[in-house]
């Protein structure tokens, strides 16, 4: 993901957290994988200008641990921006501005939670050190200093016109420090109030988007409005696409696609629950750029047929079991429980299902093969689709010359031609 001007392999941060995040714990973390940035516990700016031994020990770094965040905390304008001069200058990646510190030796001084107590003064001195470096800063802040102070949603609004690249909410007060329930609602009005921060969640209109590139197979990917995972609909749904795409060599996109067809590898479909806004139905695969538009209109066809004509008893038993029988699976370490469980708590599943999990096997079991068909019709419309193909544009509309097939005839929708775009910056690039 891009993280102002720094390019990160995923969305994953290890928050600061003091007395834990040093060095041989990030060292420890990055080498189970999957980490896009670390930081260091929160660091005094002052200390650090002034070469304190212990803030240059909380700064400790090698090769290995790259990129690196360092979270500072102060309430003087300048040493904020010298110190960030200074990080940069030793090549750290990222700066973290704490804001959401409650201690109480922090906040007298004005930083920490305190910082959003004075919106306009934290405005400044956020501005400063953005206009001095040339690597993002960023901020962790809370929702406020007590629930009659929620000030976020305004700091958001502060913090995006001086110039930060991202933000970061811990979902309480300072008033309840490390205690009490993460309110969920919160989070979500800072996020909604972030002007740039997407939230607009208006699906693409239906159509034919095609991205001509220069390569010798294409890549399709057909789209569909999704659901949340507290949908009524939830188990039906991953039965239906279970058959359809998402089960391997024993659904129906895989075995027409790739086992009769050999047209693709690797064909599939997904239809998973979104936690907190729907996700996004998809069914994809790559082709040669000759046999793009014929394994499309297989796709499409299997598609219409799953709600027309429905499933099999054989089907529904074998998706069904694949479910029922693989849900030990989850639960079968220390660490798989404990992160299971810990994903349910902190998404609120855990309050508002407790017994998600017991339940689970048999709402599976539950699932009729009327049920399938009927969630298919509602939410498989071939008449909605977005259709997005990256390729090759003359050689995918030749199309193959046994089966000839026009483009137009998947969509009434139009066909609109998108710009290849630099993966950096998301600019088009001259054709």
């Amino acid at each position: 993901m891009q993280f102002g001007s720094l390019q990160l392999e995923s969305n994953l941060f290890l928050s600061p957290l003091a007395g834990y995040t040093n060095l041989p714990f990030r060292l420890v973390l990055r080498e189970v994988g999957g980490l896009g940035l670390t930081t260091t516990d929160l660091v005094n700016a002052r200390s650090l200008l002034e070469r304190n031994p212990k803030a240059l020990k909380l700064i400790e770094t090698n090769e290995a641990d790259s990129p690196l965040a360092v979270q500072l905390f102060g309430a003087v304008p300048e040493e904020m921006r010298d110190a960030s001069q200074y990080l940069e200058s030793i090549g750290i990646h990222s700066i973290d501005i704490n804001m959401g510190c409650p201690v109480r030796k922090v906040c007298k001084t004005g930083g920490g939670s305190a910082m959003m107590t004075e919106l306009d003064n934290t405005a400044r001195l956020v501005k400063l050190m953005v206009e001095a470096v040339e690597i993002p800063i960023t901020a962790k802040m809370r929702l406020g200093w007590d629930d009659k102070n929620i000030t976020a949603p305004e700091l958001v609004h502060v913090l995006e016109d001086v110039g930060v690249s991202a933000i970061f909410i811990h979902g309480r007060t300072r008033e309840q420090g490390f205690t009490g329930d993460v309110n969920l609602a919160g989070i979500r009005r800072v996020v909604e109030a972030a002007r740039a921060i997407p939230t607009n969640k208006t699906f693409a209109k239906p159509g034919i988007y095609l991205v001509n590139k220069d390569v010798n197979q294409g890549r399709v990917t057909i789209l569909l409005n999704g659901i949340t995972r507290d949908n009524p609909d939830y188990y039906a749904i991953q039965v239906m696409n279970d058959i359809l795409g998402g089960g391997g060599f024993t659904s129906r996109i895989t075995n027409r696609v790739r086992s009769d067809e050999g047209l693709a590898y690797s064909a599939y479909s997904v239809f998973p629950g979104g936690t907190y806004f729907p996700r996004t139905f998809v069914a994809g695969f790559q082709s040669k750029s000759r046999t793009v538009l014929y394994a499309t209109s297989i796709v499409l066809e299997e598609i219409r047929k799953i709600a027309a004509k429905g499933v099999t008893d054989k089907e529904m038993t074998t998706a069904k079991n694949s479910f029922i029988q693989t849900f030990p699976q989850a639960f079968a370490t220390k660490g798989q429980v404990a992160g299971t469980f810990a994903g349910e708590e902190f998404t609120g599943r855990g309050k508002v299902d407790p017994a998600y999990f017991k339940n689970y096997r048999a709402k599976v079991a539950a699932v009729t093969k009327a049920d399938v068909q009927r969630v298919a019709k509602k939410y498989l419309d071939p008449a909605k689709v977005v259709i997005l193909i990256t390729g090759n544009k003359q050689e995918i509309l030749k199309g193959h010359p046994d089966h000839p097939i026009k483009l137009q005839t998947f969509s009434k929708g139009p066909l609109t031609d998108l710009p290849l775009r630099d993966p950096l910056t998301l600019k088009p690039l001259a054709e």
